[in-house]
């Protein structure tokens, strides 16, 4: 399934590496352009996975909100995805291990169990 991914550049001399855009610290997912990435062990033991979106309109809006052009959009694939079915607080509770089931996920938003990153679109 085709979906979009925002990410950050990462500051490693690889130039097709890049990290998880809002989350950091033992949330992070490294993602490499062609390569799968998975959430870290910990997260997928929570069934918690990188989120996605399943349209390039959505992705831009959240990018807009969150972290304006110093975030890429990157056309994706997954192959084993589905609706978040919970809510959490903060991205930043997240990264630290942390959610309390009351904030709403943005739009078309989906948690796929792996992804890959093919090409940048915006």
């Amino acid at each position: 399934m085709k979906v979009y991914k925002v990410v950050r550049k990462s500051r490693a001399k690889d130039p097709n590496r890049y990290l998880s855009a809002i989350v950091n610290k033992k949330a992070l997912v490294i993602y490499k352009v062609g390569e799968w990435a998975v959430a870290p062990q910990w997260l997928r033991e929570l069934n918690l996975h990188p989120v996605a979106f399943e349209t390039l309109a959505s992705a831009i809006s959240f990018r807009e909100f969150y972290g304006g052009s110093s975030y890429s959009i990157f056309e994706a694939e997954t192959d084993d995805w589905f609706e978040p079915g919970w809510t959490c607080d903060s991205y930043e509770r997240i990264s630290n291990g942390k959610h309390n089931n009351h904030w709403d996920w943005p739009g078309n938003t989906i948690m796929c169990k792996r992804l890959m990153l093919l090409k940048k679109v915006a």
